[in-house]
């Protein structure tokens, strides 16, 4: 947008329910327009029932209101991803300036996959990490992967703080599955963490 003012998003339901909806401050870009983000959150049921949810954004640099639409497409059974954690590589941490773990999650679809990070347990901002992806497989079978890289201190992985990467996939039984590595153990370990996502995030730009 040219300018941020007058902009109006809704979203509306096919079953006509009640909506949560957050939209956020517009945000100044490089090239001296506006971009801005309105993010709805629906149960997992849902969503996962194929309920439609349909964004309407209304703005005086467009002649007429821009509608779109979304709901979970059925097309594939799901198969769950394989995840895997690398640390950091020991030329990068003889810098002793940062630290880079990277998370590889390959193999599943559908396309829709979540990946975030916690470090001592607690989750670590977006702005800490880099997802590259999904990106279909080579081969005729319809499988994706996506890469994570998180950018740490080097003196906060030297000291053994544990890092973990999350991955969320309907393909997977308890709907996410946690990898997590620390330099103590030197080797990445496995859980599956037993939550049930309570929601889903529906974005519009």
């Amino acid at each position: 947008m040219e300018t941020p003012g007058s902009l109006e998003v809704s979203w509306n339901r096919g079953s006509g329910g009640p909506l949560a909806m957050v939209s956020r401050e517009p945000v100044l870009q490089e090239n001296g327009t506006y971009s801005a983000t309105s993010i709805l959150r629906v149960c997992v049921e849902e969503w996962q029932a194929g309920e439609e949810f349909t964004c309407t954004v209304k703005h005086p640099d467009i002649p007429s209101a821009i509608v779109k639409s979304i709901h979970k497409i059925h097309a594939v059974s799901p198969r769950n991803p394989s995840v895997y954690i690398f640390p950091p590589h020991a030329e990068e941490l003889a810098l002793r300036e940062s630290a880079t773990i990277t998370c590889l999650a390959s193999g599943f679809r559908p396309r829709a996959v979540l990946v975030t990070w916690t470090q001592q347990d607690r989750p670590v901002p977006q702005e800490a990490y880099t997802n590259i992806g999904p990106v279909r497989e080579a081969g005729k079978e319809e499988r994706y992967f996506i890469y994570s890289k998180l950018n740490v201190l080097a003196s906060e992985w030297g000291r053994g703080d544990t890092y973990a990467c999350v991955v969320g996939h309907e393909g997977l039984p308890m709907t996410f599955i946690h990898r997590s590595v620390d330099k103590a153990s030197g080797k990445p370990t496995a859980v599956n963490v037993s939550v049930i996502l309570s929601d889903t995030d529906v974005t519009c730009y």
